[in-house]
């Protein structure tokens, strides 16, 4: 229950405005000339929808955060399909009207039984098959919004490096060379964002986009070691680091997943002493039931030496011993 909070709680930060704006800013192309305030204040269109369940019985939604489109797609032949976070964000390009439909997936797990790269297209495309009906109707598919699906996954297999990875269609001439307008298969973006562990080789480097850097050192503040930080630590690192403006509420949000974050270590903590524990148990009876088998193959060992040593007092052949009793001659000699 404490891990399903805290991932609640890590959606709701990052659909934090100052959060996404940062987030798009780095990974959207549209948006890496634009101020945080402007795609703030300016570009993330209305309200947009947050799937999480209420961390406390009362809503604690913080004022800051978009809330609103419908996360949940449903198709008669394909199902339900549930976004962690979905909203629209207008695309800053004078000569268009066209909006961005951005969904941010945020991850915790460390497995799967699947490729997160297959969900991720089975999303996207699901949010361009949806827009019929509603962004357009008919056959009018140029009126098709592009989408983008953005996964953040805080807590990655441990021995993965921190990566930021952009999937996206681009035009391949296998006969002659027939120019298409970008914007007409340009649709479909899928960026995954992977926080690993410790510090990553990358940052700093003059080689990326200060803008990505920006966003790796953000999601490992947001996300990395907060059990022992604290909130106040938290906050004032966001605000020096980042010139993130923290409010009250959104204070609060960042204390439940300091205090979640500890919650949910301290349960692994425990699981695992109490895992060791039985581990120990086990080991123990493991040996217990070894050292009796060890017994009893040395008693009937030193039972054997002694009938043995009554046959040799009997001046009997040694072979008729070592038949007897199982004893190797060498082993016989060694008695007498």
């Amino acid at each position: 229950m404490k891990k399903q909070s805290y991932d609640n709680v890590c959606k709701r930060i990052l659909s934090q405005k100052s959060i996404l704006a940062r987030i798009m800013k780095a990974c959207i192309s549209e948006y890496k000339d634009i101020s945080i305030d402007d795609i703030k204040t300016k570009y993330i269109e209305g309200e947009a929808h947050i799937n999480v369940e209420n961390v406390t019985p009362e809503d604690k939604y913080i004022t800051d955060i978009i809330t609103g489109i419908n996360t949940e797609d449903s198709s008669i032949n394909e199902g339900y399909i549930t976004y962690d976070i979905k909203y629209k964000a207008i695309l800053p390009v004078s000569n268009t009207t066209a909006s961005l439909i951005i969904n941010i997936e945020a991850q915790n797990d460390k497995n799967t039984d699947y490729s997160i790269l297959k969900r991720a297209i089975f999303y996207a495309s699901r949010m361009i098959s949806s827009q019929k009906g509603t962004e357009f109707k008919n056959s009018d598919y140029d009126k098709i919004n592009k989408v983008y699906s953005i996964w953040i996954f805080t807590s990655p297999f441990k021995k993965r490096p921190t990566t930021i990875t952009e999937y996206k269609f681009h035009q391949h001439h296998l006969v002659g060379q027939r120019i298409e307008k970008v914007y007409n298969y340009d649709l479909i973006d899928i960026i995954t964002i992977y926080l690993g562990e410790g510090d990553n080789e990358y940052l700093g480097s003059h080689n990326i986009n200060p803008n990505l850097n920006n966003l790796i050192s953000l999601m490992k503040t947001l996300f990395t070691n907060t059990d022992k930080r604290g909130t106040i630590k938290l906050t004032n690192e966001l605000n020096s680091q980042f010139g993130i403006n923290i409010d009250d509420k959104f204070r609060e949000e960042l204390d439940d997943m300091c205090n979640l974050s500890e919650g949910v270590y301290e349960a692994g903590r425990l699981k695992g002493i109490e895992e060791a524990n039985s581990l120990s148990a086990g080991l123990y009876e493991a040996g217990r039931l070894k050292g009796i088998e060890e017994g009893i193959s040395q008693g009937i060992s030193q039972n054997n030496i002694n009938i043995a040593k009554n046959m040799l007092a009997d001046n009997l052949p040694l072979e008729e011993i070592s038949k007897y009793t199982g004893l190797s001659i060498n082993e016989i000699n060694d008695i007498i």
